[in-house]
């Protein structure tokens, strides 16, 4: 079975067009479907328009979460053994579905994600796009051309021990590349937007650069908070010893200034600052590991098993 999940907020004029080129495209395929709408809090008027929809099921959530919580609410409820995601605002092809899914299964992937070569938006999601994108490839490495593309479909594997919060959806693709799922590209339509309006702000910006931050300490470090603060913590421990030496030895009467007592102090307090880094990537280093214990989570993922 194939489980498409499509998240909506305040998309009332693209419910009832998406459903019926979501449905055929999957009457198309002929596997075996269920299509599952997350409804965001929409203060629209869309609970009547979802009511009217038929083979569907519709996941109402309280008020609105955002999208990556609308995203897990649908992926909690799907039984698909392959899973389907596309963005709400017509600006997907569901056509290409059909393509993705044999890419997937021609090349033995666990997910495929979109990639909009040719985008029909402004420069004002087109310049942070790739501010985030030059930004990702710095801090994750993940290689993904448009890892912000909504039209992904993936094995329901990947979804094991995954918690999704803030606005971790744009780094869904990053965080099942660095479990070690192989992951492909596709390339997609992307058509322009002709209703409704966008739901980007700066402030989305904001925390999903924070939230890449995250990813980013997870992916490397999840197991080993230590190793990165307890480095940054002796790299600035030796930093104050050589502020030290150098505020000892060295004055500079000319301008009247007696530097080797002002850096004393600066020193010490480097040297303070980096016992402090040491002392909190131990207290990590603890936090993990009882985690980890907690939840009965292991530090690694299992491909396949295989007797001999």
């Amino acid at each position: 079975m194939i489980s498409i999940v499509v998240p909506f907020f305040n998309e009332r004029d693209n419910i009832q067009p998406l459903h019926e080129q979501v449905l055929a495209v999957l009457r198309h395929i002929g596997l075996p479907f269920e299509i599952i709408y997350v409804d965001d809090g929409s203060n629209d008027g869309s609970e009547e328009i979802f009511n009217s929809l038929q083979d569907s099921i519709v996941i109402h959530l309280q008020k609105s979460f955002g999208q990556t919580a609308a995203l897990s609410a649908g992926f909690d409820a799907a039984s698909g053994e392959i899973i389907g995601t596309m963005d709400g605002d017509l600006q997907n092809d569901p056509d290409d579905l059909y393509g993705m899914l044999q890419y997937m299964d021609n090349n033995k992937l666990d997910m495929v994600v979109g990639w909009r070569k040719h985008r029909y938006d402004g420069l004002d999601k087109k310049v942070p796009s790739f501010l985030a994108y030059s930004l990702r490839q710095f801090l994750l490495g993940d290689g993904i051309h448009d890892a912000g593309c909504g039209i992904k479909v993936f094995r329901k594997k990947v979804l094991d021990h995954l918690n999704l919060y803030g606005e971790m959806h744009r780094f869904f693709v990053s965080i099942v590349k660095n479990r070690g799922y192989k992951v492909g590209e596709y390339v997609v339509q992307h058509r322009p937007r002709t209703r409704g309006k966008s739901k980007y702000s700066w402030k989305r910006g904001i925390k999903g650069f924070l939230d890449m931050i995250s990813v980013s300490f997870w992916g490397k470090y999840s197991a080993r908070p230590l190793h990165i603060l307890g480095s940054i913590g002796l790299g600035v421990m030796g930093l104050s010893v050589c502020v030290f030496l150098t505020a000892i030895f060295h004055t500079f009467p000319e301008y009247n200034l007696l530097i080797s007592q002002n850096w004393i102090l600066v020193s010490v307090l480097m040297f303070i600052l980096g016992i402090q880094l040491v002392i909190f990537g131990l207290i990590a280093d603890i936090c993990v590991r009882g985690y980890f214990a907690a939840s009965g989570m292991k530090g690694y993922f299992v491909r396949s098993v295989e007797k001999v």
